[in-house]
């Protein structure tokens, strides 16, 4: 709301005026004269008609309506001169409120550029030392397992030539022996031993297969702890990309 100015130019005539309109009273006061004073009754000459009190306020009247519409007009311009000087000075300030701002979003679109930039380097840092770290656990469990997969060949060789030898010996004895009794003996022997190499065999490829199916199963977890991590990180970089487009 523009603040009124009022102003009393001559009594009776109150000027007032604001930024979007301009309002003129007139009262009592404005209309009224001074009583004349007291003088001796004169008599009038006949045919000269009496001036009447009516044209002195008309005449007051239009003088005050001049300047008062001379008034109005130098109002009207300085008016339009303060409006002018004011939408100038309005529009300087916007225009430097709004290099000021320009300023301040260039320096935090650099900022956040920095920052994204750094996060996106620490990021792939913290990815090749995770990707190296995961291929040295990769390889130390392949290491493990093939140094398992050659021991478990070893013992299954040595147990068969073992076995193959203790049969030959046996045999050898056997033929030698040409009672029914030992021959049979022999043959259950024999049988015992074959199932007790094959229960010995298929012990250790339990045993082995458990330790296939540990390493698996902890390579398995490694690499999805490692998509994980990388998955996290890749969501942190797109959500801060999105903020610096917002």
């Amino acid at each position: 709301i523009s603040k009124v100015f009022e102003e009393e130019i001559t009594p009776g005539f109150t000027l007032s005026h604001s930024k979007e309109h301009i309002d003129v009273t007139l009262g009592e006061e404005f209309f009224e004269k001074q009583k004349p004073t007291e003088e001796p009754i004169k008599t009038t000459v006949l045919g000269t008609p009496p001036k009447l009190e009516t044209e002195d306020v008309v005449a007051d009247l239009v003088e005050q309506i001049s300047e008062l519409t001379a008034i109005i007009e130098q109002l009207r311009r300085d008016h339009q001169v303060t409006h002018k000087q004011m939408e100038k000075d309005m529009e300087e300030k916007c225009n430097e409120m709004q290099e000021e701002h320009d300023n301040k979003m260039r320096e935090i679109q650099g900022f956040h550029i920095i920052q994204v930039n750094n996060l996106e380097e620490q990021y792939k840092k913290e990815l090749r030392n995770e990707r190296a770290t995961a291929q040295e656990k990769l390889a130390t469990m392949q290491k493990e397992y093939k140094y398992l997969k050659n021991t478990f060949r070893v013992y299954q060789d040595s147990i068969s030539d073992e076995m193959e030898e203790k049969w030959l010996r046996r045999q050898a004895e056997w033929k030698k022996s040409e009672r029914t009794e030992r021959e049979k003996a022999l043959l259950q022997q024999k049988q015992s031993l074959t199932k007790r190499f094959e229960m010995e065999l298929e012990e250790q490829k339990k045993i082995i297969q458990n330790n296939s199916f540990l390493l698996g199963r902890v390579y398995e977890e490694e690499r999805e702890k490692f998509q994980k991590q990388q998955q996290i990180a890749l969501e942190n970089i797109e959500a801060l990309n999105a903020k610096i487009k917002a």
